[in-house]
């Protein structure tokens, strides 16, 4: 799915020893925090040169469909939480979500909007909680590193 959506068509070749990662530092209760989520791509309408925001970065995910009761509630509980919380941290405004067969065929794709998926999740308190205390994180640096493995 990640192939497709990146570079437009299944017949590009796609270099999967390349990745892009954004470096960001945060300070928070007098400790420094380094981390780097991965890009999956960029929204060429948000682009600003040098990545000075994270605003153009969309992050591309894939699950399996949700097919049950069960599938659902985990998804919520657990998947769109664990993007909610990599996505606010990051700066990363929305992401696309794809939902694949038992055979990997992606039949629908989602655009998810970071500060919507709270409402969406099965505990969003902990979201809520969490964002609160992210007021207190402060970005100091903003970095786009093109990463060769």
């Amino acid at each position: 799915m990640k192939h497709c959506i990146i570079l437009g068509t299944a017949e590009e070749k796609l270099y999967t020893n390349e990745e892009y990662r954004c470096v960001l530092t945060t300070s928070f209760a007098g400790n420094t925090l380094l981390f780097a989520p991965e890009i999956d791509c960029v929204d060429p309408g948000e682009y600003e040169e040098d990545f000075e925001t994270p605003e153009s970065i969309i992050l591309v995910k894939c699950c399996r469909e949700l097919s049950n009761d069960k599938n659902r509630f985990n998804h919520k509980r657990h998947k769109l939480r664990n993007l909610w919380l990599e996505n606010m941290i990051s700066g990363i405004p929305r992401s696309l979500m794809g939902f694949r067969d038992d055979d990997g065929v992606v039949h629908t794709i989602e655009l998810l909007k970071t500060d919507e998926l709270p409402e969406m999740c099965e505990v969003s308190n902990v979201c809520m909680a969490m964002f609160h205390l992210s007021t207190a994180f402060y970005y100091n640096r903003f970095y786009l590193l093109r990463l060769l493995l």
